[in-house]
């Protein structure tokens, strides 16, 4: 549904005032590609509105959920449409199941991430 639904959505409530359109994308990590394009999309349909990424993340191994975040994280920083953003699991367990801490301390997710932000 995304871009298209919320397009039609916005476009149908003329009463309604909208400041900002939530979205989430999860994915494999190594299409970043989808990812780019699909918030380029988001961006350039509902502008002026600004994007709020309430939850992304990519699957796969942790060594390519890093590149994912060293990817995607400063072409977010970089783009005036989206307004905040934040990576889904932020949770206790394994790198490679997408969490960012491993026994209480920040894996190589987690450090990716903050380092990246």
């Amino acid at each position: 549904m995304g871009v298209s639904f919320m397009k039609n959505f916005i476009d149908s409530c003329t009463s309604c005032h909208i400041d900002a359109v939530a979205m989430h994308w999860y994915d494999q990590a190594w299409n970043t590609g989808y990812f780019i394009n699909y918030f380029t999309d988001a961006i350039n349909a509902f502008a002026p509105r600004k994007i709020w990424i309430t939850e992304f993340r990519g699957s796969g191994t942790a060594a390519e959920q890093v590149q994912f975040i060293k990817t995607v994280v400063p072409w977010l920083n970089k783009q005036s449409g989206i307004e905040k953003y934040a990576i889904f699991g932020n949770f206790e367990g394994a790198a490679a199941d997408g969490n960012m801490v491993t026994n209480g301390k920040l894996n190589e997710v987690g450090i990716a991430y903050a380092t990246a932000v």
